[in-house]
């Protein structure tokens, strides 16, 4: 073998591992992702999604007063801001999340 074709065959063989590389990162950034919108409030928690004039309320327990809702003019962005209701209200510490979802209270 040539040099020449020696240095295009480690050129070669380095794109692939680069690519190679990239594939792998690529993966775990998708399975992050994935799991960061498994374990969201909305998405543990399933508060109910109802209209609201022209809003959408995500609304989790019986009643505004008492439980924790986000509104938004899509469902997307009522989740997004239940998400962020439920994570700086105070009476929802992170480690009752699992609670609530496990008890099922106020999502459907």
């Amino acid at each position: 073998m040539s040099q020449e074709a020696t240095i295009h065959a480690q050129y070669n063989a380095a794109v692939m591992a680069q690519s190679a590389e990239q594939a792998r990162i690529s993966a775990a950034d998708v399975a992050r992702e994935a799991e960061y919108e498994r374990m969201r409030p909305f998405m543990v928690l399933r508060p109910r999604m109802l209209p609201d004039g022209n809003q959408w309320c995500a609304l989790y327990g019986e009643n505004l007063q008492e439980g924790v809702a986000g509104f938004g003019d899509t469902p997307e962005k009522a989740a997004e801001a239940f998400d962020k209701a439920w994570r700086t209200d105070d009476r929802h510490a992170p480690s009752r999340l699992f609670n609530a979802a496990e008890s099922g209270r106020g999502g459907r």
